[in-house]
């Protein structure tokens, strides 16, 4: 029985759990005895038979040889029991009455794949997890902490935070649907005013609890990348912390959760970047952070597990046939505690078992809550007292040693998936819906690859969350569980723009006015909620999982094809298709040939300006004719050419000065430029525009070849961002910088450093800047590579233009390689006329968008992920999630630059043609 609760003061105000994938004590720590002969570790003499059955079976014993692990040893409820009983489970196994022998993992490795009984017996030396070594000499290990069940990885995550599994011993389809029911130490927690966060990589598995999906519940979910860090720095985490790992392994963004076979490598990463921001954390005197695994995977560990007096949660009993009590615990897993408050090298701390009820019994201690969860958190071991000093630590490490690379080959992405990717795949597969069809429970992840789950589940988790988001908006109850009513299913993620090159779209007023295609772009069509002008940006790099869709050579006029259509129908769909007017026009011509001539004579030069020697370009003559379609109601069908003098990209900020009536021209350019509001003819709008496009035809059949050099102009979007984090104050911005750097290597770098120029717009906000400022970094670190996974929420309706003929709003979609150059004054102009201004834009891979409430309204951030969305609820700055945002302020973003020009929305009919230019 857990003992009373600590006297205060106790120290401890904020708790941080992470939980692991898939390894035991043995293979993990072991070896760790070598360097401190208290803890019950190996020797090298511990052994087991290839057969338990045959008395003179070769036997192996335990090494210290493991590097990578592809293998996914057995670890179900029947193999744990040949593993741990040496014999295969029978329907008689419940009557032997057996004890553990723990010599059963070499030959259920067998049975499972001839070779893995090396795996499963061996260990990692203790320099090949240095973090783990350095935790292990500077605080506390346990080696008599149990996984809760001896089964697989859900129940015992159940475990963890609610002290029972509700008796699943396995993946429950319907349990999966419904959520598990009981109670978790989360509520225990809420009930009496002690706030948690649940900081994530990937949906969180969190929401196996059917609690957490409440709508009230929807705010204490943060995307690690974005919000781990700052509130540690800022002093902001919860008293309940749990930080969520990338449970599935990609090319760009690995595995980081230890699951075979996911490089460890990964996994000490993260746990060193956990603790080096716990460490750097104000609160950092205030904490206990504990590192533990799930269960045990299938490898060997020597010390049997505990078989007498361990407590049934809630009487409920495991599934046929293995009928299982919850009357014995699982294999030994790792367990590091971490604190000032422990002193170094503190060696086991024994008392009743530890297993995963645990934590939840020992949170009930620090926070004197009322009560406990189940009958097993009542009776497992506490852990307060590893708190034992009198003050706390100086001497804890800031920084933990730089892990070992382990794996040499890449993330397999079409690999099959796990049973436990399978359960998230179908978790996300209820939050979004997708259980009423009948592809729910098999068919869906029956031949699904990892990369597919990915973007499936990503986009099933946003879907669900702007679900929650309609729903409070409505003014459900916020105790209510949202399930998305809609049978389409979710798209996939969407990714970048590039509009910072025009400097004074930098400027702190108009951050707030990019917005993320994916997440904005259909919501704002479908709800009428488009601004007078748009500019939609696509992808402009190539990569496997988002392939460029720009139309530059080599991406596939394929994908482009697929994005116009997205867009169109999108508009089509739209309450404000009447009003509208959608150009599509490409940048240049690309080098590609045209028989028409280029304008020589008549063509004014915008400002004066001449071009940089040698050329000396003058301004004076056009560049050669690219494709221009315009798109509205209000042409009539098969419209042909339209003539009036040249069209060229300066007619659009001319045709938007006439649609909006604007006062100036920006250059004697527009001034000069033909407009085309002329193609707006009918006098009633048509009936008959097409719904759906056609499908477009695959042209391209080998991979985006992401290590290949970038173009000229993805240079000057990587040296764009240079600027914009602040490494053009390096040596290497010039040339340097991107002299070696491939596709994938630029999308990580233009991403966060433009994450990273968007926080340090906020931090100027918040310090009282003048909004017309714009905001270089003073820092010279590089930005971090991005993370996995994020949130949103939707921003205020702009007003509606007063436009006295039918086409009140203009849409610029704009081609690669455009902004070459500043042309801004139109958008400012059109700011201090007070025009909503606002962009649409596509998001890299590894970015997504997220809003935080603010007492004057939204605030809305990105966040590096693969485009998984998340939206949410109240007002509270320490949350991430927004219920009514107002006036949204973008504050922080990983993945976004567009270019647009904001229009007055007060503009004549006889002005049409001359503004309309995203410049």
């Amino acid at each position: 029985m857990a003992s009373e609760t600590p006297n205060p003061p106790f120290p401890i105000k904020t708790v941080v759990v992470l939980v692991q994938e898939n390894r035991s004590f043995d293979h993990m720590l072991g070896w760790m005895k070598s360097l401190n002969p208290q803890i019950n570790g190996v020797t090298g003499s511990e052994s087991n038979p290839l057969s338990t059955s045959d008395p003179g079976s070769n036997r192996l014993f335990f090494g210290q040889n493991s590097i990578y692990v592809d293998s996914d040893p057995g670890h179900s409820i029947q193999a744990m029991y040949e593993q741990i009983f040496g014999q295969p489970w029978t329907q008689n196994s419940a009557s032997q009455n057996l004890q553990p022998t723990m010599q059963g993992f070499a030959q259920n490795a067998e049975r499972t794949q001839k070779g893995m009984s090396e795996t499963v017996m061996n260990g990692f030396k203790p320099e090949s997890v240095a973090v783990y070594k350095e935790l292990v000499a500077e605080y506390a290990v346990c080696d008599r902490w149990f996984a809760a069940v001896p089964a697989s990885t859900q129940p015992n995550r159940l475990f963890v935070h609610s002290a029972t599994s509700h008796g699943a011993t396995s993946n429950d389809t319907k349990k999966l649907i419904e959520g598990f029911p009981q109670k978790t130490i989360f509520e225990s927690l809420d009930e009496e005013g002690h706030s948690f966060g649940i900081y994530y990589q990937a949906p969180p598995a969190t929401l196996f609890y059917r609690n957490l999906r409440k709508l009230k519940y929807v705010k204490n979910f943060h995307g690690f990348d974005l919000h781990f860090k700052r509130h540690c720095k800022e002093g902001k985490l919860p008293n309940y912390v749990v930080v969520e790992q990338r449970y599935f392994d990609l090319k760009i963004l690995p595995g980081n959760d230890d699951h075979p076979s996911h490089d460890v490598f990964e996994g000490q990463k993260f746990v060193k970047e956990v603790y080096e921001a716990l460490r750097s954390s104000p609160q950092w005197n205030e904490m206990l952070f504990i590192i533990i695994y799930d269960e045990h995977g299938g490898f060997y560990d020597h010390v049997p597990t505990p078989m007498t007096g361990v407590p049934s949660p809630d009487g409920l009993v495991g599934s046929a046939p293995y009928n299982f009590q919850f009357d014995r615990l699982g294999v030994r897993v790792p367990a590091i505690m971490i604190s000032p408050w422990i002193e170094r090298g503190t060696g086991p701390y024994p008392t009743s078992e530890f297993e995963h009820s645990s934590i939840p019994a020992t949170v009930k201690k620090i926070f004197n809550l009322k009560e406990f969860l189940t009958k097993r958190d009542s009776w497992a071991g506490t852990f307060e007292g590893v708190v034992s000093r009198s003050s706390p630590r100086t001497d804890c490490p800031v920084k933990l040693p730089e892990p070992v690379k382990l794996r040499e080959a890449e993330a397999k992405e079409n690999a099959k998936l796990t049973e436990f990717q399978e359960e998230m795949v179908q978790m996300a597969a209820t939050l979004c819906g997708d259980h009423k069809k009948d592809i729910y429970p098999d068919k869906l992840v029956e031949n699904m690859t990892v990369d597919e789950a990915v973007k499936y589940v990503n986009n099933s988790f946003k879907k669900f969350l702007e679900e929650c988001e309609k729903a409070k908006a409505s003014g459900a109850d916020e105790s209510q569980i949202c399930v998305p009513n809609d049978d389409d299913p979710p798209k996939p993620p969407e990714y970048k723009s590039k509009s910072f090159a025009s400097k004074n779209l930098r400027k702190l007023k108009y951050v707030k006015n990019f917005h993320g295609f994916d997440l904005h772009f259909k919501r704002h069509c479908k709800e009428g909620k488009l601004p007078n002008y748009v500019v939609v940006e696509q992808r402009y790099f190539d990569l496997k999982i988002l392939p460029g869709n720009d139309d530059h050579p080599s991406h596939d006029v394929f994908e482009g094809q697929k994005f116009v259509k997205e867009v169109y129908e999108a508009l089509r769909s739209s309450p404000q298709w009447n009003e509208m007017l959608f150009i599509i026009i490409y940048d240049e011509h690309g080098g590609f040939y045209d028989h028409v001539p280029t304008p020589m004579t008549g063509v004014p030069s915008p400002d004066g300006l001449v071009g940089s020697a040698p050329y000396n370009f003058q301004f004076d003559r056009l560049g050669v004719r690219v494709p221009a379609i315009m798109i509205s109601p209000w042409i009539e069908r098969g419209t042909g050419p339209y003539p009036t003098s040249e069209f060229e990209h300066s007619s659009i900020p001319a045709t938007v000065k006439k649609i909006f009536n604007l006062k100036e021209f920006l250059t004697k350019r527009d001034s000069w430029a033909g407009t085309f509001e002329g193609v707006v003819s009918r006098s009633s709008p048509r009936t008959d525009c097409p719904v759906k496009l056609p499908e477009p035809v695959k042209l391209r059949k080998a991979e985006a070849k992401e290590n290949a050099k970038l173009t000229e102009f993805q240079e000057e979007m990587v040296q764009m961002a240079a600027t914009l984090c602040g490494d053009h104050k390096k040596d290497i911005y010039p040339d340097k910088l991107v002299e070696n750097m491939t596709v994938g290597e630029a999308v990580k770098y233009v991403n966060n450093s433009f994450k990273k120029f968007l926080e340090e717009c906020e931090k100027a906000k918040a310090s009282g800047a003048d909004e017309s400022q714009i905001c270089v970094p003073n820092d010279v670190d590089p930005p971090k590579p991005p993370e996995d996974k994020s949130k949103s929420f939707a921003s205020k309706p702009t007003q509606k233009a007063s436009i006295p003929y039918g086409s009140r709003r203009a849409y610029g979609l704009w081609k690669e390689d455009q902004l070459q150059g500043s042309k801004s004054g139109f958008c400012s102009e059109a700011g201090k006329a007070g025009a909503p201004l606002q962009i649409f834009c596509h998001k890299f891979p590894c970015s997504d968008i997220l809003f935080e409430s603010h007492p004057r309204g939204g605030r809305l951030f990105f966040n590096d992920s693969i485009a998984s969305f998340v939206e949410t609820s109240p007002l509270s700055l320490k949350s991430s999630f927004s219920q009514s945002l107002g006036e949204c302020q973008w504050i922080k973003s990983s993945n976004t630059a567009a270019r647009f020009a904001a229009l007055n929305a007060d503009m004549s009919d006889s002005d049409f043609h001359k503004h309309l230019a995203p410049n």
